[in-house]
């Protein structure tokens, strides 16, 4: 099964994403509506997939993309 992380700051989209992509049983879906929580959880998880709304506000996407499991970041 892949994981798939869906952050959007917009929850109507997020929702409709989220709704859409879990019709295939072979995804498991996980959907954020803020940065902070959408590194949480990318850290915890290790997604297969990311999708990212690259406007979200509370956290640069890029600190996202470069996080690592094992490196300690400073938000």
């Amino acid at each position: 099964m892949q994981k798939v992380l869906i952050a959007n700051q917009n929850v109507e989209q997020n929702n409709a994403f989220c709704q859409h992509l879990s019709k295939d049983k072979r995804l498991e879906i996980i959907g954020i509506t803020d940065g902070t929580t959408t590194l949480e959880k990318y850290l915890e998880i290790q997604p297969n997939i990311l999708v990212i709304d690259s406007c979200m506000k509370d956290i640069d996407y890029i600190i996202i993309l470069t996080a690592r499991k094992d490196e300690k970041l400073k938000i």
